[in-house]
């Protein structure tokens, strides 16, 4: 009778099962792990953390400021030479119009003193023009005279040679020539006054022509004597002289600046802001300065538009009074104010911003545990972040370095 012989398995297949079955396994393990939550362990003490809060907010940003003059005037050289002296050492104290150095220059003086005879001899030929004209002005007034001396004693004698004619005790040749005489003289007379006429006229024109001709000359010499004064440098302002680099000896060039002066009455503030700020920074903005323990208000007065190294200068100026004790030059550290305060939820900033980029952070759970939670930051300032979404007041957070937890979702705080 017949039987049925089973078919042995190879050992090809027996492999080949157990390939498949140990891929199965492995993947639901992947899965299962992959789709739990990853865990991370870490010491209380490691951790730094810190309560979201619901209180007043103001959007600043600190800065670091120079202390400079507003005002500050270079010296500039009109009239080069040589310097001769030198009246005030660099970095005093000066007043305005002290003399800071003198320079010599014997051309320019030589021609200084040639200009100036030159404009003097002008200036006497002027005046002995204007002497000519009133002389010649006083000579026809005095022919004038006579002529009306002449003509009153010529109208006697014809008046008086008229009634002998009449009389017939003298000549009619007598007559005539005295009565010719008596017109000749009063038409000299009116000639005479046409003279003096246009001789007045003339002198008019001519007066104001001198006038102005000396005046000018007058100017002419007071900018020469300027102009040889500029050999003395003086101090335009009074203030404190810095930058001054001259040595005795030394040739210095028309137009050369020598140093300048700083006006210390009134100081301001130059800071370097980011440009990621500079549609926000405008004039007006506030800011404060702590100097001794007290503050001291600003406010910007000028925005520089150039970008430079991916920054752009303000300047501040002193609201009120200004510290006592901040000399030029000084660096101080300053808060600028971006907006006006008001309420806000606000978490502390910290080293955890470094890894989420404000996007999540670890928020504490009653177990004793941390979790990865989504939120939204929006302005910020020098100690918080304005939260926007994600948090509540109250709620716990890790504020410190996160690169220790790697990619984990959940954090287990372990208490000592």
């Amino acid at each position: 009778m017949d039987r049925i012989i089973a078919k042995k398995t190879s050992w090809r297949s027996r492999w080949i099962k157990a390939g498949i079955a140990f891929i199965l396994v492995t993947s639901a393990a992947l899965m299962f792990y992959g789709f739990s939550e990853k865990e991370y362990n870490v010491s209380a003490e490691r951790l730094t953390i810190e309560s979201v809060k619901y209180d007043v907010f103001q959007e600043y940003i600190p800065l670091n400021g120079v202390v400079e003059p507003i005002k500050s005037i270079y010296i500039d050289v009109v009239e080069g030479g040589k310097v001769e002296e030198i009246f005030v050492e660099d970095g005093r104290e000066i007043e305005m119009g002290v003399p800071i150095i003198r320079l010599t220059n014997q051309q320019f003086q030589m021609d200084a003193i040639q200009r100036e005879s030159q404009l003097l001899d002008q200036q006497n030929n002027l005046r002995n023009s204007r002497i000519q004209m009133d002389q010649q002005t006083s000579t026809l007034r005095a022919e004038l005279l006579k002529l009306d001396y002449d003509i009153q004693d010529a109208n006697r004698e014809f008046m008086m040679n008229e009634k002998l004619f009449q009389d017939s005790a003298i000549s009619k040749v007598e007559y005539e020539k005295s009565k010719e005489r008596l017109t000749f003289l009063k038409k000299s007379r009116q000639l005479n006054l046409d003279k003096l006429k246009m001789d007045s006229l003339f002198r008019l024109n001519q007066t104001g022509q001198i006038e102005s001709s000396l005046s000018l000359v007058h100017r002419n010499l007071h900018f020469l004597d300027e102009t040889v004064e500029n050999l003395v440098v003086k101090a335009p302002i009074s203030g404190i002289l810095s930058q001054l680099q001259v040595e005795l000896g030394q040739s210095i060039s028309p137009g050369s600046r020598i140093g300048q002066i700083d006006d210390m009455s009134e100081l301001k503030i130059r800071s370097s802001v980011a440009e990621h700020y500079v549609s926000r920074v405008i004039p007006g903005l506030s800011a404060v300065i702590k100097v001794d323990n007290l503050e001291f208000p600003l406010v910007v007065s000028k925005v520089y538009p150039e970008v430079t190294n991916g920054q752009f200068n303000i300047d501040l100026v002193f609201v009120k009074e200004k510290p006592a004790s901040i000399r030029r030059g000084q660096t101080l550290q300053l808060t600028l104010a971006l907006g006006e305060k008001g309420e806000a939820l606000q978490v502390p900033r910290g080293a955890y911003f470094q890894q989420t980029g404000g996007n999540w952070i670890f928020i504490l759970q009653e177990n004793g545990k941390a979790v990865r939670r989504e939120i939204k930051l929006g302005r910020q300032n020098a100690d918080y972040y304005e939260v926007l979404d994600g948090l509540q007041s109250g709620d716990q957070v890790i504020t410190s370095r996160y690169d220790l937890f790697g990619d984990a979702e959940v954090i287990s705080i372990e208490s000592q």
